[in-house]
């Protein structure tokens, strides 16, 4: 799941979300509690621009880490800017 929720991220990176949201579904289903993988997902079908998709998503992401926000994370991320 691990390699699987890193490669999403890359595709993301990369503008490959239909590659990540089949990389981050892969890993979810090793792991359907892995939060990095979760919002990587929320993020491909956004940029996707599949909002009723990502909802769903954020909502299992908010219910395993329920403190997160936008702003936590681009605080952390390194490609935020």
């Amino acid at each position: 799941y691990y390699y699987d929720a890193l490669a999403a991220s890359a595709a993301v990176s990369a503008g490959l979300y239909d590659e990540a949201v089949a990389l981050a579904e892969r890993s979810l289903r090793a792991n359907s509690q892995h939060a990095s993988t979760l919002r990587v997902l929320a993020i491909a079908h956004g940029m996707r621009g599949d909002l009723d998709r990502a909802r769903p998503v954020v909502e299992r992401m908010l219910a395993i880490e329920p403190g997160f926000t936008v702003r936590r994370f681009l605080e952390r991320a390194p490609g935020a800017d």
